[in-house]
């Protein structure tokens, strides 16, 4: 059965200069890359988008960036004019360019530092990273620019480079960066840093989270969890008194991704936090961490008056296994408004696998949610009581059909032989998938 997880995901945005490809002297740089030999039509089409980077409409130019960065090493040559335009920040709709693929060049991570639809710059940044190591260095002199947004965006495309050999030579100016006076710089080379792999990092990030600006310690939180350095835990600690709730948020996901068990007791304290999305995320965190002294707490929270809190609290207790909870749990299935509640906390017990959930679960198989019935057979089939198969032999007959998938599952996991006419019957069940499981459950119950 798949495991009902934990969650989340956030935002934020960035800038950069024109250097030059070669040195003060009239030799090219040691680390620049020659192409070998390539074709004519391609050379051709490099050059063709490369004019579009200066045309009068930032679609276009929006376009002719991607499309560059979408032939990666073949377009060094842009580098040049794709660092220019990392200063032009011009919102424009998604272009129609090519569909390049499954590449995202790291951008799965680049809603973290770019908050609007695409721009000009924000393709070029992709560009560049996508170039790779030729455009580091006209990069890292991009963060001297005078241009806020020149230097976002330069940050950003280093950030974006997924080799870190290629980034670490860019990494002691990152750290000057984070001193910035731009707020979106500096969060920028937080977000960069983060994920450069250099443990070296640490500290410059870690200093970040007493930045005047909340969005900067924001992802200073959020790229100390990312780092996944245990050394973090004191750091992070220390700030989940911050003024700013989106700030305590991102502390407590660090925690939870560090999975501090010292951090236990002051977890426990944001669930009583005053913004429901802390709350939640004490107890994800708490659930990630599976310590079973944050059970009662989780318990506590299960009469916090935000569904998407008492969500997220069962699903702790249920990674926590925590026996004690039980009555609680079954409590919740029998008072709680949320269908989506009353459902993880059949899925929690299931869990914690104890025949004393059974009555309750059994009762939850006459729910008004067909969801929370078909996760209450499921259960019972996990905790494989023999109790439960005249209340599953009921449910066969349920009006939807996964529930009487689940009870004819249920039944066989549980083999119990008193299932085997009703599983017979539902033979000849008008779904497909119920006669497949009920075949399955009866040859299961006939072997014992």
């Amino acid at each position: 059965m798949v495991r009902r997880a934990g969650l989340w995901i956030f935002t934020l945005s960035f800038a950069a200069a024109l250097p030059s490809l070669v040195g003060s002297g009239d030799t090219p740089r040691a680390n620049a890359v020659v192409l070998l030999e390539p074709d004519g039509r391609a050379s051709s089409s490099v050059a063709a988008r490369s004019s579009d980077l200066q045309s009068a409409d930032p679609a276009a130019r929006a376009c002719a960036a991607r499309e560059l960065g979408a032939r990666g090493a073949e377009s060094i040559a842009s580098v040049p004019g794709l660092v220019t335009l990392l200063a032009d920040d011009t919102i424009v709709s998604m272009p129609e360019c090519i569909d390049d693929g499954e590449w995202h060049g790291g951008l799965d991570r680049v809603d973290d530092v770019i908050d609007r639809p695409t721009s000009p710059a924000r393709e070029a940044s992709r560009a560049l990273s996508r170039i790779g190591a030729a455009a580091v260095q006209p990069l890292v002199a991009a963060l001297g620019d005078v241009r806020a947004t020149m230097r976002r965006y330069a940050a950003i495309a280093l950030g974006l480079i997924d080799d870190h050999t290629v980034v670490k030579p860019a990494v002691a100016r990152l750290e000057t960066t984070l001193g910035d006076s731009d707020w979106q710089v500096r969060r920028s080379a937080v977000w960069a840093l983060a994920g450069s792999g250099d443990a070296s990092t640490f500290g410059a990030i870690a200093g970040r989270l007493k930045d005047d600006y909340p969005r900067v310690r924001e992802m200073a939180a959020r790229g100390l969890g990312r780092m996944e350095d245990h050394r973090a835990v004191s750091a992070l600690t220390g700030a989940l008194g911050d003024p700013e709730w989106s700030v305590r948020r991102e502390v407590v996901h660090g925690l939870g991704q560090l999975h501090a068990s010292e951090a236990v007791d002051a977890i426990i304290q944001r669930l009583d936090d005053e913004h429901p999305e802390v709350r939640q995320m004490a107890a994800w965190a708490l659930g990630e961490i599976e310590d079973p002294r944050a059970a009662p707490g989780l318990r506590h929270a299960l009469a916090d008056r935000d569904a998407k809190v008492r969500h997220q609290a069962v699903w702790a207790l249920g990674q926590i296994k925590d026996g004690a909870s039980i009555d609680a749990l079954v409590s919740v299935i029998r008072q709680d408004e949320a269908g989506s509640v009353r459902e993880i906390s059949c899925w929690a017990l299931g869990e914690v696998d104890d025949v004393r959930a059974v009555p309750g679960l059994t009762a939850a198989l006459k729910d008004r949610d067909g969801n929370v019935r078909d996760m209450a057979a499921w259960a019972l089939g996990e905790i494989g009581s023999a109790t439960a198969v005249d209340a599953l032999i009921g449910a066969l007959k349920d009006p939807e059909w996964k529930v009487r998938a689940k009870a004819a599952w249920a039944i066989g996991e549980i083999a119990d032989g008193r299932g085997a006419d009703a599983l017979a019957a539902s033979l000849k069940d008008e779904r497909a998938e119920v006669r497949q499981m009920a075949a399955w459950a009866l040859a299961e119950v006939s072997e014992h």
